[in-house]
């Protein structure tokens, strides 16, 4: 999960996220925080899906330089 992230970071150049706005207690997998080399594109704004009750948003980060 986290470890496969991390790897990959330094391969790719564009990130396309879908970043969900909950907490989940035991949750032990997470997409690593982005330093400065990333810079925000796109950003979708939040949205609800009404089956789940969970709010979400689409990001698009590339990569610097």
């Amino acid at each position: 999960g986290g470890y496969t992230y991390r790897e990959a970071l330094p391969l790719v150049t564009r990130i396309y996220l879908t970043r969900v706005y909950t907490v989940i207690e035991d949750a032990d997998t997470f997409f690593p925080e982005l330093d400065g080399s990333w810079r925000e594109v796109s950003r979708g704004g939040r949205r609800l899906d009404e089956a789940s009750g969970l709010e979400y948003e689409f990001l698009i980060y590339e990569k610097r330089g």
